[in-house]
């Protein structure tokens, strides 16, 4: 794996990566309740109380409890009213014409009575003017005219009033996640209010109050009330005024706030800092924003050097040329006529068009004008490309030629490769003239491969690829991964194969190039699980602050997935910020819940959750059965499915931090295990990861995916009996049907069948490689299975069959070059006499070390096949009597094969001995002294190359 130093941005990255906003971490929650109001009948005070209540609320979490009922404070008037009635009993009557007031004394008398008339009279013009909600709440909230409920401490300056207070909490983690679910989903949350009647220990003691009434009366009530957070949605909105009404609670058997009855609570809400804050204005950078979406393709891409100059003229120049091609041919185009024509005379007409075309372009003088175009596109090329500035005076007619032999090469091959492009693309608008004799030839060999193998080019390549893939062949693998890309470049499905390819062969920038080919072709239809992945792989790679723009990305696109908020709460720990982690970890956990049935639905999608389709859980509790949070073993089971995702995706650093998160590793030993032991392979650790694996095996036996994996493990550590043994116990084990298997495996990362061919090849066990590779081609033919079909065959002497697999094999894939060198063989065991089919044994023989053949023991058979054939009989002129030039070039090879795997020459030497030893025995000895004697000297000089 590559080293976890990150790229530095640049300054515009840099810039674009400032803005990202960082989540909220914690909030300070502040409730103040000012009172209930509106009280029901039994609820208001009376003179005498049988049972004293107390009153309380909890809102998100935050209690406020002693709530205590208020009786109606008196007005002043009311005040002064009973006073003087009270003064009035205690003083005897006046006599009359004492104490009359004075004039003066009536004048201001009367004088404050307008006042206070003017007062009323504006008062009740300020009243109408409100609406009837309005009239009711300030009714209510009167202590002069209505009783109360207050939650409220000692008010020194007038104990009449009320004087609530604030109750605050810091909400984070598990509480912040939900305080923000009550404002961003459900837009609201539930009061909880109840009513409970206070018991002293001296209540106690005394007996029950007789009657029902009595009991009923003792009884404590709840309520709820809907509270609307919606208002904190707003931008920099930070503080509600509510008054919600209150509520039976659900499941009430007898209703006991009807629609009539109007009880509500008066309280205020407060969060700092806001949970959607002013920063919140300012849009926040997008995925898209970080790669931008790829535009379309131009008609013609600018000019940008002197070769592009030229095959953008040539362009133009071609599609000139078809043009007028098509104007003057035009009435025969799709002439049925013609086409009912021998095909000889179909070639002669097309050559006589062409003709006549030509004579005629020429004559127009439009060739000259193209010539004339094309000149300051060719000058351009000779100054830029072959330095070629001065003038060619002082040259010598040797490095004339040479110039212009190098210039005249490069353009014409610039103009084939754009003519090819230009038919390709425009086909369908060009004549038939000009089409066909262009792509014929190619086309008739896709056709034929596509009719044949029934697979499109894609198809063949992608299985091209996946072969070389399995036979270690990277290098070539991602060639064909790149010609697939080049064919169809906006094909997001090949970009993301080639992704994956380059992950699980542990070559991550490349990989996160084609990612970010798949985003920027995507735009803004991009996938939230290519973003998801591209965010994990800058988090692999520690680029946080790309990470996490990809993953908010995410996230406002479906703030339901699961894995996204798991790797978001793992990029918070790896960066060292503590509250965030344990808030998305929160989140993660809440929607698992939900998944699970454990938390109440909110919304249309926050019950099954397609992010955790295919998971399993261990489930503790009864279906319905509500519980505030996952027990242990299901926060394990959480992590386990980030652990699949990762290794899934070969983000090997990232599983093994996410299995870290396993608290109780007893409980689910072998998972662990095999977790572990996936992350061990993948990072080439294989003694390793097959020592970690028998140890699961052994309290596992029938673990199938463990035996794959040991299987594999040992394979690429060259233990091939032991590699065969997990691979057949995987088939034993195995829960699907034998064709069910192997069509399951074949394509996909267990491979068993095949690597079970291969152990049987190296071990040249044909026999069971023949039954092996037969079952492969019947389910799933590769040119693998074909060509371990056809060796197989070869070495059991069934040569029929051995050349139907390897032509196959062939056919399949001709860039292999085993299978060529297998039908070289081929070749010489089907030769009964000189010349045979030693041709073919030559071209194949070829192609075989120009693919760079290593296979030691294939080479020497090739030689001691010769040997046996040729070396006495000669094969005509291609190949002279004792002439042993042939095998000495495949003994050599197999000798240079030998010493780069450490391995001893002896036995080749030996061989070699005896197969030309074996020729003076030919004939029942009956060879002359100066055909054993070439014979002698002909082994001396082979041995003497192979040391």
């Amino acid at each position: 794996m590559e080293a976890s130093s990150s790229t530095v941005p640049t300054v515009k990255l840099q810039s674009l990566l400032a803005k990202v906003k960082e989540p909220l971490s914690q909030v300070n929650l502040e409730v103040e309740v000012f009172g209930l109001f509106s009280l029901p009948d039994v609820w208001k005070p009376a003179d005498q109380e049988l049972v004293e209540y107390t009153y309380q609320v909890t809102v998100a979490g935050i209690q406020i409890s002693n709530g205590k009922t208020r009786r109606r404070e008196l007005t002043e008037e009311e005040i002064k009213a009973a006073e003087e009635a009270k003064t009035k009993k205690k003083e005897p009557p006046k006599k009359k014409g004492q104490d009359e007031p004075t004039p003066e004394e009536l004048e201001e008398l009367e004088r404050q009575r307008k006042i206070k008339e003017e007062e009323k009279r504006r008062k009740e013009e300020e009243w109408n003017k409100l609406d009837e909600e309005t009239k009711f709440y300030r009714t209510c909230e009167d202590i002069y005219k209505s009783p109360c409920v207050a939650w409220e401490i000692e008010n020194h300056e007038d104990p009449r009033h009320i004087k609530s207070y604030p109750v605050s909490a810091v909400k984070e983690n598990d509480e912040l996640v939900e305080l923000e679910e009550f404002v961003e989903i459900d837009e609201g949350c539930w009061l909880e209010f109840g009513r409970l009647p206070k018991v002293n220990e001296e209540d106690t003691k005394k007996k029950p109050a007789k009657g029902k009434a009595a009991l009923e009366e003792a009884k404590p009530t709840f309520a709820r009330a809907w509270i609307n957070l919606k208002g904190l949605q707003e931008i920099g909105s930070n503080e509600l005024y509510l008054r919600p009404k209150l509520q039976d609670p659900e499941g009430a058997e007898i209703p006991f706030f009807t629609e009539a009855n109007s009880t509500y609570i008066y309280l205020r809400i407060k969060v700092d800092p806001p949970i959607t804050p002013l920063s919140a204005a300012e849009p926040s950078p997008a995925p898209q924003d970080l790669i931008p979406p790829k535009p379309p393709v131009p008609k013609f891409l600018p000019s940008k050097d002197a070769t592009h100059d030229f095959r953008r003229q040539i362009k133009l120049a071609t599609k000139a040329i078809a043009a007028e091609y098509h104007h003057m041919f035009s009435d025969q185009l799709g002439d049925n006529n013609q086409r009912k024509l021998a095909v000889a005379r179909q070639k002669e007409l097309r050559e006589s068009r062409k003709e006549t075309f030509l004579y005629d372009f020429n004559l127009s003088g439009k060739a000259q004008i193209l010539k004339t175009k094309l000149k300051k596109s060719i000058v351009k090329i000779a100054r830029e490309k072959f330095k070629k500035v001065m003038s060619l005076k002082g040259l010598s007619f040797t490095d004339k030629d040479r110039f212009f032999s190098e210039l005249y090469a490069y353009l014409t091959d610039q103009m084939q490769l754009t003519v090819d492009e230009v038919i390709s693309e425009n086909k369908n608008q060009l004549h038939e003239d000009i089409v066909i004799p262009r792509e014929l030839v190619a086309r008739e060999k896709e056709t034929l491969l596509a009719t044949t193998m029934h697979e499109t080019t894609d198809e063949r390549l992608n299985r091209l690829a996946f072969e070389s893939e399995i036979n270690r062949l990277i290098e070539r693998a991602s060639t064909y991964h790149k010609e697939r890309a080049c064919r169809d470049q906006r094909n997001i499905s090949i970009w993301m194969d080639y992704s994956r390819f380059c992950l699980r062969n542990g070559d991550i920038a490349r990989g996160e190039e084609a990612l970010r080919e798949v985003i920027s072709i995507s735009g803004n239809d991009a996938s939230i699980d290519h973003i998801i992945l591209l965010g994990a792989l800058y988090l692999q790679r520690r680029r946080f602050h790309e990470a996490a723009l990809l993953l908010h990305g995410a996230l406002d696109k479906d703030f339901y997935h699961v894995i996204a908020n798991l790797i978001t709460s793992l990029m918070y720990k790896l960066s060292d910020k503590p509250g965030l982690e344990k808030k998305y970890s929160a989140i993660a956990k809440r929607l698992c819940m939900r998944h699970l049935g454990l938390l109440p639905k909110k919304g249309s999608k926050s019950g099954v959750n397609p992010s955790l389709e295919g998971t399993s859980f261990r489930v503790e509790t009864a279906p319905g059965e509500y519980t505030k949070n996952l027990t242990v073993a299901q926060v394990d089971d959480m992590y386990y499915v980030l652990v699949d995702y990762c290794l899934k995706e070969k983000l090997i650093e990232l599983a093994s931090r996410a299995l870290e998160e396993i608290t109780d590793k007893e409980s689910s030993i072998a998972r662990f295990t095999f977790c572990n032991a996936q992350i061990l392979f993948w990072k080439g650790e294989y003694q390793e990861c097959s020592e970690v694996l028998s140890q699961l095996l052994q309290f596992e036996p029938r673990h199938e995916q463990g035996w794959i994996l040991r299987g594999h493990a040992l394979f690429y550590l060259n233990s091939a009996f032991d590699a065969e043994e997990s691979y057949l116990k995987a088939i034993r084990y195995s829960s699907k049907a034998p064709k069910a298997f192997i069509k399951a495996n074949a394509y996909g990362e267990s491979l068993i069948l095949l690597r079970l061919g291969q152990i049987y090849i190296k071990r040249r066990a044909w026999s069971d490689a023949k039954i092996v590779f037969s079952r492969c081609c019947e389910e799933t033919a590769t040119a693998l299975s074909w060509e371990g079909l056809g060796l197989a065959c070869l070495h059991l002497g069934e040569l029929n069959e051995a050349e139907d697999a390897l032509t196959q094999a062939n056919m399949m894939n001709d860039k292999n070059a085993y299978t060529w060198a297998a039908l070289a063989l081929l070749c010489l065991k089907r030769s009964e006499f000189p010349p045979g089919r030693y041709v073919q044994f030559r071209q194949c023989l070829k192609e075989a070390f120009e693919l760079k053949l290593d296979d030691s023991y294939l080479l020497m058979n090739i030689g001691h096949e010769y040997v046996k054939k040729f070396y006495l009989d000669g094969s005509g002129t291609h190949a002279q009597k004792l002439d042993h030039s042939e095998p000495l070039m495949c003994y050599q090879r197999a000798c240079e094969i030998l010493k780069q795997q450490n391995k001893p020459i002896d036995d080749l030497r030996r061989t070699i001995a005896d197969a030309f030893d074996s020729l003076k025995t030919r004939g029942n000895n009956k060879l002359d002294v100066k055909l054993i004697d070439s014979i002698q000297r002909s082994k001396e000089e082979v041995l003497s190359n192979i040391k």
